[in-house]
């Protein structure tokens, strides 16, 4: 299988070191899902909507291999984050969109792991039942995530963060 969503930078609160990555699992469905040679990788999209040919979606040389994993074992109760902690942290400036590329060997896969999904009005999600496929099917639905990680701080001078106090932000 292969499943590629593009986040928009608008709907992050910019610049962080991305540590894991979470999906809310939807009340139907298996609790739990077991997925074989999983690997997912986090890039650049330059556009807010997908196109059908999986390669064509990133930012030529912005795409990072974030996780490996010969099983990936999901379970969790309605409605909870079930989060995967990425073997290669990700650093995602926050200027362009990021885009998301999850595969895994579905012959293997047992059980499947339902997520909320949401309605974003615009081509934003990609799937493909084979990794050989170059091309999915575009949708509009996407599935809910959830980064976490560090954000970035901005740096200030000590005279900079006096004269912030000093006009009362």
């Amino acid at each position: 299988m292969h499943y590629q969503v593009v986040v928009l930078d608008s709907e992050t609160d910019g610049a962080m070191q991305i540590t894991s990555l979470a999906w809310q699992r939807a009340p139907n469905g298996d609790d739990q899902g077991h997925y074989y040679d999983v690997e997912i990788y986090m890039g650049l999209c330059a556009e807010d909507a997908l196109g059908s040919t999986f390669e064509d979606n990133w930012v030529p040389g912005k795409k990072t291999l974030v996780y490996s994993g010969s099983v990936l074992d999901l379970s969790a109760a309605a409605s909870e984050w079930e989060p995967v902690t990425l073997t290669t942290p990700y650093w995602y400036g926050g200027q362009q969109n990021l885009l998301i590329d999850i595969q895994w060997a579905s012959a293997n896969t047992s059980y499947s792991f339902y997520t909320w999904k949401w309605e974003t009005g615009a081509a934003r999600s990609v799937k493909a039942g084979s990794l050989s496929s170059a091309t999915g099917v575009l949708s509009t639905q996407m599935s809910e995530l959830m980064l976490t990680g560090t954000l970035a701080l901005d740096g200030s001078t000590f005279a900079q963060v006096k004269t912030v106090f000093e006009e009362g932000f």
